[in-house]
């Protein structure tokens, strides 16, 4: 009888009490097969269902998930960009970086966490650490940024801007872009070559051009020589229309830069309406040797802005033009409801309202209000503030500017000096000196204070702040007194100043 022989050795096995023949290559065939099962269905239950995550101790080739995550941001962008899955959250530790993550149009829709444990550390040599240029919906949410020449997140959209080499590129809109509970720290903002401006386009968040609905929440700026947060339009079709500042919190910003605040908002194209600046801490926002250091400040005129509940703390540091609030150029802007407290240095100016010229004319600036603010201070004697050669004011005007409404304002100085409530071209219309009985610091009202009775009603503003909802230890309890800063102005300063001082008469 004619038999067939298997195709390798064989093996006798004894099944059912019968002895059988079966070959040991179709045996390992099964268990190849078995076996390439098995790691499918384990990189299966490996792979990311809702996110993808980073590690430091994680690997690029890896399918990026909690258990085997990549190791860097670039590969996480890449895999989002080529999946469902748009989330990202990055582990803890430290990451170094001597260049930006950009992020594009292919980006729209991505969230990055960092959980409040994840630090990227630019080195002192990224720009930026995020950088989204064109980019729409993207989230960057619990981050510690620190060590980097301009911006923690840089977000540019529209016309290039000439005046940054980085942000000189034409991009897609950026629309509706969130940074919220991210800290940014340690911005060097150096002077570049002539022309370039990126030390004055710098801070925690810059928002710039095609921008609408760009929404910088509750987070800690600190420790930046140059602005807190920027928001800017400065192009034909540029838009910063429904952009939020909310909640966050600003200790010592402006160290060196002159001529800008710890949260800036500029539209020079008259062009954005629904901006809103409420909630924040802002604290020590002049450096020891430069000037014109200001908290909040609504340029070349930046309109239709809403100023609410924010308390902004002068630091230990007074200079020239060192100001609370600064109106320049724009309409229908409400400060209100804030508290001011110039602290003990007496070189801080309550509020500035400059008409800013625009092609030899002076641009619109009418329905502006500064109204129920709470105005502390405690230096003994006289005011000693000083702008435009002219000293000893709360207010300043510049310019034939239709006189804001300045009324119902509340000053009380807990040393005994000056309460200033007088300027070179207006006075508060109806001030109320008193004690208005709120703690140092939180500045919480006691209960019966007459500031929350008519004609201030004043609304008390709660505690809670930044990525922690607690102020974080670097905000002092006590007030400090320093030297006046009269550093001669920038090249940028003096520009922007001349163009605007030029057409007054």
């Amino acid at each position: 009888m004619a038999t067939t022989s298997a195709p390798g050795p064989v093996r006798l096995l004894r099944v059912a009490g019968k002895m059988t023949r079966i070959s040991i290559w179709s045996a390992a065939v099964s268990a190849g097969v078995l076996g390439v099962v098995s790691a499918i269905t384990a990189a299966r239950a490996d792979a990311p269902t809702s996110s993808f995550h980073v590690s430091l101790s994680g690997d690029d080739t890896n399918p990026g998930s909690e258990a085997a995550p990549f190791k860097t941001l670039e590969r996480a962008r890449d895999a989002m960009r080529a999946s469902n899955i748009k989330t990202t959250s990055v582990g803890p530790g430290t990451y170094k970086r001597t260049f930006a993550l950009v992020l594009t149009r292919s980006d729209d829709g991505e969230t990055w966490l960092g959980n409040r444990t994840a630090e990227i550390d630019g080195g002192g040599k990224a720009t930026d650490i995020f950088l989204v240029m064109g980019g729409s919906g993207i989230t960057i949410d619990g981050f510690r940024l620190k060590n980097i020449l301009y911006r923690g997140v840089g977000i540019h959209g529209g016309a290039a801007f000439s005046d940054d080499p980085v942000f000189n590129v034409a991009t897609d809109p950026a629309v509706g872009n969130i940074v919220q509970n991210t800290e940014v720290s340690d911005i060097s903002a150096p002077s570049g070559a002539a022309g370039d401006y990126s030390y004055w386009n710098s801070g925690g968040v810059v928002a710039e051009g095609v921008v609408p609905n760009t929404m910088i929440a509750r987070n800690y700026f600190h420790d930046t020589n140059s602005m807190g947060a920027r928001i800017g339009a400065e192009r034909p079709g540029d838009d910063i229309s429904g952009s939020s500042l909310d909640g966050n919190v600003v200790v010592n910003s402006m160290q060196v830069v002159s001529d800008g605040g710890a949260i800036y908002v500029q539209d020079e194209i008259l062009n954005s309406v629904n901006i809103s600046i409420t909630h924040n801490y802002i604290y020590n926002f002049q450096g020891p040797s430069n000037n014109q250091g200001r908290g909040i400040y609504l340029d070349q005129s930046a309109s239709n802005v809403t100023v609410t509940d924010n308390i902004i703390r002068a630091g230990p540091w007074g200079a020239e033009g060192a100001a609370a609030v600064i109106l320049s150029g724009g309409s229908n802007n409400t400060v209100k409801n804030n508290i001011i407290d110039l602290g003990c240095n007496a070189r801080t100016i309550t509020a500035v309202f400059l008409m800013l010229p625009r092609g030899g004319a002076n641009t619109p600036m009418a329905g502006n209000s500064f109204e129920r603010n709470l105005v502390l201070s405690n230096f003994s004697g006289a005011q000693n503030t000083f702008f435009f050669n002219q000293e000893g004011y709360s207010y300043y005007c510049g310019g034939k500017i239709p006189p804001p409404k300045v009324a119902h304002n509340i000053y009380f100085n807990a040393a005994g000096g000056e309460e200033g409530d007088n300027g070179n071209c207006l006075s508060d219309a109806a001030p109320v000196h008193v004690n208005p009985r709120v703690s140092a610091v939180q500045y919480q009202i006691a209960d019966g204070s007459s500031l929350l009775n008519a004609p201030v009603n004043f609304r008390p503003i709660h505690a809670g702040w930044g990525p922690d909802s607690v102020l974080p230890e670097a905000v002092p309890g006590a007030c400090q007194a320093g030297a006046a800063g009269d550093r001669p102005w920038s090249p940028r300063v003096l520009r922007r100043w001349v163009r605007r001082l030029t057409p007054w008469r």
